[in-house]
């Protein structure tokens, strides 16, 4: 995925390996990659083509992900109190 020069960059992870990387493109484009695994098997990266294009930002636009309980994903276990990890 070509960027422009320096581009923030934005990543996020969650489960058994599901990655996405936030760009921005030289057009202005801030694209998605992505890379998932199922069930213990190897994934691939998809490079954030034309169809990854998410929204038109102003240059050099400064970037942030987060990930907030997907589908899928179990919440750990926590037996201490908050104060006490």
């Amino acid at each position: 995925m070509p960027t422009t020069d320096h581009a923030a960059i934005a990543s996020v992870a969650w489960g058994d390996l599901h990655v996405r990387v936030y760009t921005q493109d030289p057009e202005g484009y801030i694209r998605q990659s992505r890379f998932d695994t199922s069930d213990g098997v190897a994934g691939e990266w998809h490079r954030g083509g034309l169809e990854e294009r998410l929204v038109l930002a102003k240059p050099h636009t400064p970037l942030a992900a987060f990930c907030v309980n997907p589908p899928g994903w179990a919440q750990p276990a926590v037996s201490a109190p908050p104060n006490e990890l």
